[in-house]
């Protein structure tokens, strides 16, 4: 499905500026569009969203603006306009003008709301910067924000220390994308796969976004599994609350106290079950412990090839067709060991060729 937040990602510093959700964000109030999502998705915005929250907070919307200096700023841009009527810079202020999403703004805001975005919208698109009655403070350089991504293959586990002192075990086939260095409003991660959060204690929100479930902690730990459409979230130590979206805008949110885990399918539809778990149980991955409670033959064949690495041939239609419950955990067995123990229950043999496996 295509990413809804798309449509933000040619965003310029004017489209920030006349973009009426931003503007409530940029001042702390609710938000239709989820900024902190947008901006991490596309790290480019980051030094334009940047730049147009600078002119929003000069703007000062919160308090009254003197209307002389209102009407001078207004004559100022008024007489530049037609200066520059015939030339390119005046055609690239008009087409800032044209846009669907300036006209919508207008509509929507009063006239003094509406001037005041459009004059910043002027300034930046005639001078490439701005300038206000009673400041003469020069924009500091915003450099781009670099990212960092982990990512485990089959057969491996990682462990990594954030830049905020959080510490994060990723279990086999998973990923992680996170800012090098996290920004003064929040620390993001984006997780596929399995890990477990350590969360430094912090005044910035720590939020993971898996699969359309948003986990947001300060200082606690907790383990998230994602396979496909559904995440499980288990809380360990503190409290998390967890936002849910589905692809059609549903939304569901609810809060975890240690102990308390929350399994969520999120499509079209939100479901989910929040219960009590056991915590030897769901984090027996981080202590080498290979556990299975009740798994189909589905699950174990793909849980063995993530956990050692190994491509699994069944070819034995009869194992194919079986519907297992299978239950038992292995403290850092090998994976001989694994199938020798599992095939006397279920009924198979088994011949390993270095990473391939044949089930007979």
């Amino acid at each position: 499905m295509k990413n809804k937040n798309n449509i933000y990602q040619k965003y310029q510093v004017e489209d920030f500026l006349v973009d009426e959700s931003f503007i409530d964000w940029v001042n702390g109030r609710d938000s239709k569009v989820d900024w902190e999502e947008v901006i991490f998705s596309f790290p480019h915005l980051r030094p334009r969203s940047e730049e147009a929250k600078r002119i929003l907070q000069k703007l000062n919307f919160d308090q009254e603006i003197d209307p002389d200096r209102i009407s001078k700023l207004q004559q100022r841009i008024n007489k530049q306009l037609e200066q520059s009527e015939h030339s390119k810079k005046e055609a690239h202020v008009v087409a800032l003008h044209d846009r669907k999403t300036y006209y919508q703004y207008k509509a929507q805001r009063n006239t003094y709301w509406g001037w005041i975005a459009s004059a910043a919208v002027l300034i930046v698109g005639i001078v490439g910067t701005w300038f206000w009655e009673y400041s003469e403070e020069t924009a500091p350089v915003i450099k781009e924000v670099p990212y960092v991504t982990k990512t485990t293959k089959k057969g491996q586990k990682l462990t990594t220390r954030l830049s905020d002192g959080t510490i994060v075990t990723l279990n086999s086939v998973s990923q992680i994308h996170f800012e090098e260095i996290f920004n003064d409003t929040v620390r993001y991660v984006s997780l596929e796969g399995e890990a477990f959060f350590d969360v430094a204690k912090d005044v910035r929100p720590f939020r993971v976004k898996s699969n359309g479930t948003v986990t947001t902690a300060l200082g606690t730990s907790f383990n998230i599994k994602q396979q496909k459409e559904k995440v499980s979230i288990s809380l360990v130590t503190g409290k998390v609350g967890v936002n849910m979206v589905s692809k059609t805008g549903m939304k569901e949110s609810t809060l975890l106290v240690p102990g308390e885990q929350v399994a969520v399918d999120v499509k079209d539809k939100i479901s989910f079950v929040k219960g009590k778990f056991d915590v030897s149980d769901v984090l027996a991955w981080k202590r080498g412990v290979l556990s299975f409670n009740k798994s189909s033959n589905a699950e174990v064949w793909k849980e063995l090839e993530k956990w050692y690495g190994v491509d699994l041939i069944i070819q034995n239609s009869n194992i194919k067709k079986q519907n297992w419950d299978y239950t038992g955990s292995f403290d850092n067995e090998s994976l001989e060991n694994v199938l020798e123990s599992i095939g006397f229950v279920k009924g198979f043999k088994f011949e390993i060729k270095g990473d391939q496996v044949k089930i007979y």
